[in-house]
């Protein structure tokens, strides 16, 4: 007889394929292009496109707010944070260049994501798509003080506001909804299909003037 599934190997089966599902549906929308075409279509603007997005598919900037705030006392409390990087020996990038770079920098302005650019951190041959992320917490395990970075990002000169608005929760809260694309992405699907058009009605009365 098959052996029954336990609770935890069905709740993956069905992770998984809400994770796949997601991403099936994201693709179709922007096949084509078609995602701009149907913002065009809907007459609404780039900002009212942004708005929604944020509302629909992330939480409240109070409630940003409040987790941020439970955070900080759990971890006042001795609770460890939660760590989505894994073993650093995973990543690839050069590690000794990456700290020496970090100690030696002397201005207070880090911009932890560029840095990920910059130093090309990569998982399984992939750009890490949080390897700002991996970068701060691999120099703060490294006994860097990254806290002295960005000071116009704290709280009473101390903590550290987390600004970012996590994405709402689906299935008992263990999978974050699709963002939906952000509006940098489409303003620069807008410029290059203005591009192509422009391009494409200068051939064509080029044509209308050589006949």
């Amino acid at each position: 007889m098959p052996s029954r599934e336990s609770v935890v190997e069905k709740n993956n089966k069905i992770m998984t394929s809400i994770r796949e599902t997601t991403q099936q549906i994201a693709e179709s929308m922007t096949e084509n292009d078609g995602d701009v075409q149907n913002l065009l279509a809907s007459g609404k603007s780039f900002l009212q496109y942004e708005r929604e997005r944020l509302q629909t598919c992330y939480v409240t900037t109070d409630q940003a707010e409040r987790q941020a705030d439970d955070l900080q006392i759990k971890l006042a409390s001795g609770k460890k944070p939660k760590t989505h990087i894994g073993k650093y020996a995973n990543y690839n990038f050069d590690q000794q260049e990456f700290l020496e770079e970090v100690k030696n920098c002397k201005s207070t302005i880090m911009n932890w994501t560029r840095m990920a650019i910059k130093y090309n951190v990569t998982l399984k041959g992939k750009l890490a798509g949080n390897g700002g992320q991996i970068l701060k917490q691999f120099a703060k395990d490294n006994n860097i003080d990254v806290h002295r970075f960005n000071p116009h990002l704290r709280i009473s000169g101390r903590d550290h506001l987390q600004r970012i608005r996590s994405k709402k929760r689906v299935f008992r809260g263990k999978l974050g909804k699709g963002g939906g694309q952000i509006l940098k992405q489409f303003k620069d699907k807008w410029k290059t299909i203005f591009k192509e058009l422009g391009k494409k009605a200068s051939l064509q009365e080029k044509t209308c003037y050589s006949k």
